[in-house]
């Protein structure tokens, strides 16, 4: 109870980024790599929902 926030951030930060890839970017490098992982999963998604209507496509013909 008696620690301040830097520490429980550090605690947090050492929780989820075990390896240190993270540690050194700057707020706005890890806003840009959530928007590009964030985009990245966008495609992901659609290509495999276009894909699966293809074969429900394919199927059904």
């Amino acid at each position: 109870e008696g620690r301040g926030v830097e520490e429980v951030i550090t605690e947090e930060e050492r929780a989820v980024d075990r390896a240190g890839v993270y540690a050194g970017l700057s707020r706005a490098m890890l806003v840009s790599k959530i928007f590009e992982l964030n985009d990245t999963m966008l495609e992901t998604a659609s290509s495999q929902f276009h894909n699966a209507v293809t074969q429900i496509r394919a199927l059904n013909a």
